[in-house]
């Protein structure tokens, strides 16, 4: 070993998350509240927290989940693509 200590994958992946100022941070709970005759899930609710600003919202439509998202990163109104399916063309790196 070269001295220095090596992070894990989980480490290194939180490490790189910290460097970025782009970076956002939520916990989305979900739960279902009413079932059809057949079983199937007709009322989802739930709630979204934004990691380190403190903003909540409540839901009973799982599209206000992206709604919240957008509006937190600037994005309201905008249908974006994943960033995760997003690669950036080789002329623009």
């Amino acid at each position: 070993m070269d001295g220095q200590e090596r992070l894990s994958p989980y480490e290194e992946v939180g490490k790189e998350a910290l460097l970025h100022s782009d970076t956002y941070s939520f916990v989305v709970r979900i739960w279902y509240e009413a079932l059809d005759s057949e079983g199937n899930v007709v009322t989802w609710r739930g709630s979204i927290d934004r990691i380190g600003n403190g903003e909540r919202a409540h839901f009973d439509d799982l599209d206000r989940v992206v709604q919240f998202i957008q509006e937190q990163v600037g994005l309201e109104g905008r249908r974006s693509r994943s960033p995760m399916n997003v690669r950036a063309a080789p002329d623009q790196i």
